[in-house]
């Protein structure tokens, strides 16, 4: 999560949620911190403890998880109208036929 571009971020929220909630979350994260005679301006990545950040954290991945797997996978994987169970397919069609059969997000 250090090296999320804030400004393809900014794009991909404001495709999910409000426009000025967007400006309202990024404004929090566009800041100017200083500490006696240094000074620096964040532009880049997500800062961990301010407000927002956990649920910025957790869109992010959700981005990630979609680019890997796709948008019709994850649809297979986590079940369309009615979640799946843990390692289960509603068909035996549905686990064959990707490679990627099992997927798991882990956040150190």
């Amino acid at each position: 999560y250090n090296n999320v571009d804030l400004r393809l971020f900014r794009k991909i929220l404001e495709l999910i949620l409000d426009k000025t909630l967007v400006e309202y979350i990024m404004a929090h994260h566009n800041v100017t911190m200083k500490y006696r005679d240094m000074e620096h301006t964040h532009e880049f990545g997500l800062i961990r403890g301010f407000q927002f950040s956990a649920f910025l954290a957790q869109v992010w991945g959700l981005v990630i998880d979609l680019m890997v797997l796709g948008s019709k996978r994850a649809q297979q994987l986590a079940g369309v109208h009615e979640p799946n169970r843990f390692l289960e397919f509603r068909h035996e069609q549905h686990a064959t036929c990707h490679t990627i059969r099992g997927y798991s997000r882990y956040n150190d």
